[in-house]
C-alpha cells in the first residue's frame, strides 16, 4: 500500500509533516504558489488534490481570460500581458502620465485602479484645497465643528442630543451634505472660538451661527440670566465687567429684593426708603 512520506510531491504540493486531527491521516503541504494547506493523506494518494486551489482557479482564468490589450481604464492603457499574481491575471499598463504599472484584471474591471497614482495624488490635493476637511493631512478646525453640530442635531446616540435635536434644533440641508457650502458661509475658524448659535432656540442655519469665544457662549445660554437697566439688557456676566461689581454681589442683592437699578449702583448704593431695609 502506498504511503505519504515527507518531502514527497503531489503536483504541486509538497509534504512538510504530518499533522494530527480527528479522522483520517492529514499532512501539512507546502504549494507551489506558497501558500501551505492541510491536506488529508487519501486525498494525496487518490490524485484529488494537487494544489492548494490555486491550479482550480488558474483553470478558470483561462478559461474565462479576457484579452484586455488595448482598452483603456481611466487613465490606464493596456499594452499587453504581466506576470500572474497568484491566481490573478496580471497586465502590464500605461499610465497617462508615462509611468508604467503591472496590475491584475479584477482591479482594472472593477475600477479599483484607474492611474498608476498620480490620480489619487491630483485628487487628494484637489479636496484640500476647494472641501477645506483636511490641511496638511489634518482634520481643520472647522470640520470639526461641522460634524459636531451635525452629530448633536441628528444622533440620538450623540451626548448632547438631548439639548440639541431632541429639543427640536435642526442642521439645515444646505449644509447638512456639503462641508464646502458650510465653510463658504461660515469662513475660516479663528483661534479661539467654536460654533454658536446666535438664538438658542434656532436651527443650525446662515444667519443664525457664528464663531464666538467662551466668553460669548458664556453670555449667550439659555440659563444666563438678564437684566435690563434703562434702555441695556446684559447677563448678570457682562453687567458684573460693566460695573465691576462681582457677581455674587449683584445676585446676591437680587435675592434680597433689591432693584435692579439699585443692584448695578455699585459698592455704596442709595438707601432703601422706610424702615432701613434694602
Amino acid at each position: 500500500m502506498s504511503r505519504v512520506v515527507l518531502g514527497q510531491r503531489f503536483g504541486r504540493l509538497v509534504v512538510q509533516g504530518r499533522v494530527v486531527a480527528p479522522g483520517r491521516a492529514s499532512w501539512k503541504c507546502i504549494c507551489a504558489c506558497g501558500a501551505t494547506s492541510i491536506i488529508r493523506g487519501d486525498h494525496l494518494l487518490s490524485g484529488a488534490t494537487a494544489s492548494c486551489g490555486c491550479l482550480m482557479r488558474e483553470r478558470v482564468s483561462k478559461r474565462r481570460l479576457r484579452d484586455l490589450v488595448g482598452q483603456r481604464f481611466g487613465r490606464l492603457l493596456v499594452i499587453g500581458r504581466a506576470a500572474n499574481k497568484g491566481c490573478h491575471v496580471g497586465w502590464l499598463c500605461q499610465c497617462d502620465c508615462g509611468e508604467m504599472r503591472e496590475v491584475v484584471s479584477s482591479n482594472l474591471s472593477r475600477r479599483h485602479s484607474m492611474s498608476c497614482g498620480c490620480l489619487c495624488s491630483e485628487m487628494r490635493g484637489t479636496f484640500n484645497l476647494t472641501h477645506g476637511a483636511t490641511r496638511n493631512r489634518r482634520v481643520t478646525p472647522e470640520f470639526k465643528s461641522w460634524s459636531s453640530a451635525k452629530r448633536r442635531c441628528g444622533n440620538p446616540k450623540d451626548a448632547a442630543y438631548g439639548a440639541y435635536g431632541g429639543r427640536g434644533v435642526t442642521f439645515c440641508a444646505h449644509w447638512r451634505h456639503d462641508f464646502s457650502a458650510f465653510l463658504k458661509d461660515m469662513g475660516p475658524r479663528p483661534a479661539g472660538t467654536t460654533l454658536d448659535r446666535k438664538d438658542n432656540d434656532g436651527n443650525y442655519e446662515p444667519g443664525n451661527c457664528r464663531w464666538a469665544t467662551r466668553r460669548m457662549q458664556a453670555n449667550n445660554r439659555r440659563s444666563s440670566r438678564r437684566l435690563t437697566s434703562g434702555e441695556q439688557t446684559l447677563t448678570v456676566a457682562q453687567w458684573s465687567r460693566v460695573t465691576r461689581i462681582p457677581q455674587g454681589t449683584i445676585r446676591s442683592r437680587l435675592r434680597m429684593g433689591w432693584t435692579v437699578e439699585r443692584a448695578l449702583a455699585g459698592k455704596n448704593p442709595p438707601a432703601w426708603p422706610g424702615r432701613g431695609k434694602p
